[in-house]
């Protein structure tokens, strides 16, 4: 069955677009990451998530020690 986009379903995907992993978004919307991919391409928007986009941890967490 296919997914039905709807104003909150594209609004989850425009914010979170770059932020989120393609997977993550999909988990969000319960839906498969070929839909979410697919919606992307039709709205121009970018999937790629760089180091710079993604949400901060704490402190700690993520932290290379040398």
């Amino acid at each position: 069955m296919a997914f039905i986009w709807n104003d909150e379903s594209l609004a989850i995907l425009r914010e979170n677009a770059g932020i989120l992993t393609t997977e993550q978004i999909a988990q969000l919307l319960h839906t498969n990451i070929t839909a979410v991919r697919n919606m992307a391409y039709r709205l121009k928007l970018s999937l790629r998530v760089t180091a710079y986009n993604q949400p901060t941890h704490s402190a700690g967490s993520g932290a290379l020690c040398l």
